[in-house]
């Protein structure tokens, strides 16, 4: 929703002096708000919480360095904000307000994450990180499914593979979010992503 000459910086692979550091910084927010909202990191533990605290961290900082530049942004798409603001403003009437308070701030960062990395990245580019990342969850599922790689249960105690996740139903909603965003690349034409990636897709849906 953002025209692309208000992006101060340049494409992850960036090779000007001092971008390739924030480059990086960007690519692992993507990568870590992609893998922490997947939930595939729930079964280690505080891993999963550390990784939200740097994806917020490192937003933060990010959005410092470019502020007059995101506020305009947020100013173009205010209304992605207005309804964690309206679960912000439920903690003046909420009968547990500081649960309510902390629910809001996460939706809210969560909205903050979302406009970074949606104006940071080409919706092509999210789109692939989706489908990679969705993927290699899949196929440590099957790893541990046939290994048994992990400390925990690869089922669950009513029966069903959630591999990596903590329910059947999670790795199954993540499958599905993989095999949707893989169909979209293939549909793709071959001057957004190359053939030769199409094809290595067809492993990930096979998984």
């Amino acid at each position: 929703m953002a025209a692309t000459e208000h992006i101060p910086y340049g494409a992850p692979d960036d090779t000007r002096p001092g971008e390739q550091l924030w480059a990086l910084v960007d690519t692992t927010v993507l990568v870590l708000t992609i893998a922490a909202s997947s939930d595939m990191l729930v079964k280690l533990g505080p891993v999963q919480t550390l990784s939200w605290l740097l994806c917020y961290g490192l937003t933060l900082l990010r959005i410092g360095m470019i502020f007059p530049q995101f506020l305009a942004l947020a100013a173009r798409n205010k209304i992605v904000f207005v309804y964690p603001f309206i679960c912000l403003s439920s903690v003046l009437w909420s009968a547990a307000p500081s649960e309510s308070l902390v629910g809001g701030i996460q939706l809210l960062m969560t909205c903050i994450i979302a406009t970074f990395l949606g104006w940071r990245y080409s919706l092509t580019l999210i789109m692939r990180a989706v489908a990679v990342i969705l993927s290699v969850a899949a196929a440590l599922s099957l790893l541990h499914w046939a290994t048994g790689i992990f400390p925990w249960p690869a089922f669950t105690r009513a029966g069903g593979l959630a591999g990596i996740f903590s329910h059947k139903s999670m790795l199954g909603l993540r499958v599905l979010i993989a095999a949707l965003a893989i169909l979209a690349l293939w549909l793709m034409p071959a001057r957004t992503i190359s053939r030769r990636s199409k094809r290595w897709l067809m492993i990930a849906m096979a998984m």
